[in-house]
C-alpha cells in the first residue's frame, strides 16, 4: 500500500488513530506499506523502520 501524506487533512488528534488502524491492517495481512509523511515523530511511532530523505 503506498500512502503520500493520508493525514494531512485530519485534525490533531485523528492522524494517530488512523495510522494506527493502517499498521493493524498490514499487520494481519501481512502487506507492506509505504508512507510518506512530514511529522517525523508519528512515522517513529507508528513505523517499524523510517527512512529519511534529505534534501
Amino acid at each position: 500500500m503506498l500512502l503520500d501524506k493520508p493525514t494531512a487533512p485530519l485534525k490533531l488528534q485523528h492522524p494517530h488513530a488512523m495510522l494506527a488502524q493502517v499498521r493493524r491492517c498490514a499487520m494481519e495481512s501481512g502487506m507492506g506499506v509505504i508512507i510518506v509523511l512530514h511529522d517525523l515523530n508519528s512515522a517513529r511511532r507508528h513505523a517499524g523502520d523510517v527512512p529519511v530523505l534529505l534534501a
